[in-house]
């Protein structure tokens, strides 16, 4: 993990230079992908800028049921994650201070900080975590074979883990 942090901080410090390199860029592709954020978004993020976790939120889950309607499921999935991980962040910002792991927020890193709510919210946010985990990675994996069953069970569920996270955080 440490040379995650090295290299994410060599990245940040070409993007303020502007100095990325083609690897760079495919690393910040490769971000974008796996977060489910736009690539503006993930960059503002990586320098430090100030994010309004809740309005991305609503933008990638508004994004989110529009792809689903057109029925392109790997972007929908991609997105409900965008949606569920900045909820999560604005959920965690409001009571951390101290994320110096910023930078890498993964899956890992969430789960984390997750563990310092009381059990029931905690239980409720790690669902949401979960179900829109997989969610992800099946959309990733397999929507190209056009699993709309599978892909509309897996919505369902992580959508309804978000509305009872939502409700439980006071975000309703």
């Amino acid at each position: 993990m440490m040379w995650e942090v090295w290299f994410f901080g060599e990245l940040v410090n070409r993007l303020r230079n502007r100095t990325l390199t083609d690897r760079d860029r495919e690393l910040l592709k490769e971000l974008t992908l796996v977060s489910g954020w736009d690539e503006e978004d993930k960059i503002r993020e990586l320098l430090g800028i100030p994010m309004d976790y809740a309005e991305l939120h609503r933008k990638y889950l508004r994004e989110a049921h529009e792809l689903k309607e057109k029925g392109d499921f790997a972007n929908a999935g991609r997105r409900l994650w965008g949606a569920t991980t900045a909820l999560l962040k604005k959920a965690l910002s409001d009571v951390l201070h101290d994320m110096d792991e910023w930078i890498e927020w993964t899956k890992l890193i969430i789960d984390k900080y997750i563990t310092r709510y009381d059990k029931e919210l905690k239980d409720v946010l790690r669902e949401l975590l979960d179900r829109a985990w997989s969610l992800f990675n099946f959309s990733m994996r397999f929507c190209y074979d056009g699993d709309a069953e599978t892909f509309e069970d897996l919505w369902e569920r992580a959508m309804e883990s978000l509305l009872e996270a939502r409700k439980a955080l006071g975000y309703v």
